[in-house]
């Protein structure tokens, strides 16, 4: 094969390979927007849900039960749908398990129990 040959399909070879790299780009920016919409639409429709239980449970009940349901709720919807990532943010949390028990609950045994049966 002479040199220009060559040349003219090494220029062919790369053209269609980054018109195929564009195209990847894309879909995967594509794919990148629709997984953020996905997520935000998940946090404002827990947001929305914790505020509407939470706040009257703040009123009625305590601000304490109010802001830990308020809390809550958004972070087991969250939790639902990325399970790998909750499992890692769970492991993470368990050294320090026992200060927030006692932090949150005063060391009520009901919250002692809840954390041991995690």
């Amino acid at each position: 094969m002479t040199r220009s040959l060559r040349r003219r399909q090494l220029r062919k070879r790369q053209a269609d390979n980054s018109s195929v790299d564009i195209k990847d780009k894309l879909a995967q920016k594509r794919k990148a927007k629709a997984t953020r919409r996905k997520l935000m639409g998940l946090i404002g429709f827990s947001l929305f849900f914790a505020i509407l239980v939470g706040v009257p449970l703040s009123f009625s009940i305590s601000p304490k039960i109010g802001g830990s349901v308020g809390l809550l709720i958004p972070l087991f919807v969250v939790c639902y749908n990325y399970p790998r990532t909750a499992l890692w943010a769970f492991l993470i949390y368990m050294p320090f398990s026992g200060t927030m028990t006692y932090w949150i609950g005063g060391g009520n045994a009901l919250f002692q129990l809840s954390k041991d049966g995690f």
